[in-house]
């Protein structure tokens, strides 16, 4: 897709460099043994506080040996989540959306007309998903280490095989943060996503840039073909904005999510809530730790008090107001708000 060169505030993105030549041939068929399978359970980079949608690690596996690296095979691993031929174009995409080139970013997706709130901007089926094999684990950076990288790439390129040149060519145009050479493994590692119980790796999902007060929200469809990342505008958007999501945990503060993003993406975050100054950033502050205070105490409610609708009844309204304010009234995140307290 044709970029155009528009101002912004926000992030970075790794250069592209040079890939590997692959060979090609059609992906097989997935799920003519054993029925309908839900290959595509990702674990997100770190706990995100229920937000529907975070980058994530390939963490390691429950079966680890000694040293804590990966230990799972690569057949059980990487798997083309397209039940039948694999599609020419996994991805549907708004006319009212382009990937442009951002000053001092990259490239990144802007609304080349307005967008209501709600609307539907993408949607997205996967190049490659992971199977349910993988649980959720705190340690990520149990695959940040020379062994566990080197087989992640050994097993994302011989997985790569399986899938059309098309489609390897829409994987190798992906980002790498994780070293000065492009991999397959820093690829995965800098792209791979999580959307509800889904997610993988979405190329044109993977160009929405990070902002800590995002305005398009991802899930996932279960019920198209494999499995399809479904994106809506959390507001209405301006012509020339940029489509943004939070890779974090949006209960924060700002400093806390400055050191996961440089962390695990080697930026840092220039987005309007980071760049506020004096008291805005302290209120903005003060409005997240309330926001995990009370989410927390949802939590707890859950598990030991006599009556937890009655806490939800208190701590859920002071949640959803501070949500309009601090992160465009998510829908993901009132909903779980409400969830937990049910």
């Amino acid at each position: 897709m044709q970029c155009v060169l528009l101002p912004s505030e926000a992030g970075s993105v790794a250069p592209s460099t040079v890939r590997p030549e692959l060979p090609s041939r059609r992906c097989p068929s997935v799920g003519s043994k054993g029925g309908s399978r839900d290959v595509l359970s990702l674990v997100p980079w770190a706990l995100l506080g229920g937000c529907g949608c975070a980058r994530l690690s390939l963490q390691r596996s429950s079966r680890r040996g000694s040293s804590g690296v990966l230990q799972a095979r690569q057949a059980e691993i990487f798997q083309v989540p397209i039940d039948g031929d694999e599609v020419s174009d996994p991805a549907r995409i708004s006319s009212k959306i382009a990937v442009a080139e951002l000053e001092g970013k990259g490239c990144g997706v802007v609304a080349t007309s307005a967008i209501s709130r709600g609307e539907v901007v993408l949607k997205e089926s996967p190049l490659l998903g992971l199977p349910d094999s993988f649980q959720s684990a705190s340690d990520v950076e149990a695959l940040l280490n020379a062994t566990s990288l080197q087989q992640l790439d050994e097993d994302l390129n011989s997985a790569l095989t399986s899938c059309s040149q098309a489609n390897q060519d829409r994987f190798w145009e992906l980002s790498d943060c994780h070293g000065e050479h492009k991999t397959a493994a820093g690829i995965a590692l800098t792209n791979a996503l999580q959307l509800g119980k889904g997610g993988g790796l979405l190329a044109m999902s993977a160009r929405f840039n990070h902002s800590c007060k995002p305005n398009v929200q991802g899930g996932w469809d279960k019920s198209q073909g494999g499995g399809m990342a479904v994106w809506h505008a959390l507001r209405d958007i301006s012509a020339g904005e940029e489509l943004c999501f939070s890779y974090v945990d949006p209960y924060e503060t700002d400093a806390e999510r400055q050191s996961t993003l440089q962390r695990l993406f080697k930026f840092q975050c220039r987005c309007p809530v980071c760049m506020l100054q004096g008291e805005a950033k302290m209120a903005s502050n003060q409005n997240r730790q309330q926001l995990r205070d009370l989410k927390e105490a949802l939590e707890l409610s859950a598990v030991v008090a006599d009556d937890t609708a009655e806490m939800a009844r208190e701590l859920v309204p002071q949640m959803v107001e501070l949500l309009d304010v601090e992160l465009e009234g998510s829908p993901a995140l009132k909903s779980k708000a409400w969830g937990t307290g049910s």
